[in-house]
């Protein structure tokens, strides 16, 4: 279990994960698009961390403070995308304690918005690459009956790693970089690397203040 103050550090964690290497998704993307996924990616967490400084009750308003905030400041595809990702979780349940149960209720509902606002599918070399096996980690980790929240949060990571890597051997077919044919081959998606952060930052959050905790 993980109270909700924690959980809100947690996420301020990874989105400033993400902040720190906007250069490193810039220039991922500057092989497949405009070269500005880092910068836009960054801009729109930023004004999330600043958000996130009122107090939250429940869960599912922490995501949904970060996913109002990301579609006020981005722009472009990416924008939309985080923010209904985030957003979706207004229709959770409201609970004022994290526990494997529910981040799996918040991690599904916002990735059941994201692909009917995406309309990609699996190996299309986009962010759902690394979103579906992160939730689908999650789904199997409750199913097994896990009950801590940091390791469900560690398999949430290691699915969102391999699927991020996979997207080096697809071929992309939405965006421009879908014009570039095999040239987009080799190259980790964006938005998969960016999604990836964030799962690291989650989990690296959490295992801090366990360790916190232990002390």
């Amino acid at each position: 279990m993980m109270l909700i103050q924690e959980w809100k550090d947690a996420v301020v964690h990874a989105l400033q994960l993400v902040v720190d290497h906007e250069t490193y998704l810039d220039d991922l993307d500057k092989s497949l698009g405009d070269g500005d996924h880092g910068t836009t990616v960054a801009r729109g967490m930023r004004s999330a961390i600043k958000g996130l400084e009122e107090e939250c009750e429940y869960g599912n308003q922490v995501f949904a403070i970060v996913g109002n905030r990301m579609l006020e400041a981005m722009g472009g595809a990416s924008g939309v995308l985080y923010g209904v990702f985030f957003r979706a979780s207004r229709k959770c349940s409201k609970q004022s304690e994290m526990t494997p149960e529910y981040i799996l209720e918040l991690f599904e509902t916002g990735l059941q918005e994201l692909k009917k606002r995406s309309g990609a599918n699996l190996g299309d070399k986009t962010m759902l690459d690394a979103v579906v096996p992160a939730v689908e980690a999650v789904r199997s980790a409750v199913k097994d009956g896990e009950t801590d929240v940091r390791n469900t949060l560690r398999l949430a990571l290691e699915g969102a790693k391999q699927g991020a890597e996979s997207t080096k051997d697809m071929l992309a077919r939405f965006g421009r970089a879908k014009f570039l044919g095999e040239r987009s081959r080799s190259i980790m998606d964006p938005g998969a690397a960016s999604f990836t952060l964030f799962f690291e930052g989650l989990y690296s959050g959490a295992a801090v203040q366990k360790i916190g905790d232990a002390e």
